[in-house]
């Protein structure tokens, strides 16, 4: 995970389901990236300066129950 500084979450072609998972991270007290990619909103927890609060990003939001969550750049 050299040089990733995000966790992805998750992709959504509706904004109201962006819109909650987006509320569930800030709640757990995490910072909030979204961008689009083509129809899909894509939310990702992040950045994170160092490479343990990327992985402890990484387990927190698997825990919420998102297990295909990855890291990236």
């Amino acid at each position: 995970a050299s040089g990733h500084r995000y966790v992805q979450v998750g992709s959504f072609g509706d904004p109201a389901n962006a819109a909650r998972l987006i509320a569930r991270l800030h709640a757990a007290g995490m910072p909030v990236a979204s961008g689009k990619s083509g129809g899909l909103k894509i939310i990702a927890a992040g950045p994170f300066r160092s490479p343990s609060d990327l992985q402890r990003a990484l387990g927190l939001v698997r825990g919420m129950g998102f297990a295909d969550a990855y890291t990236r750049g």
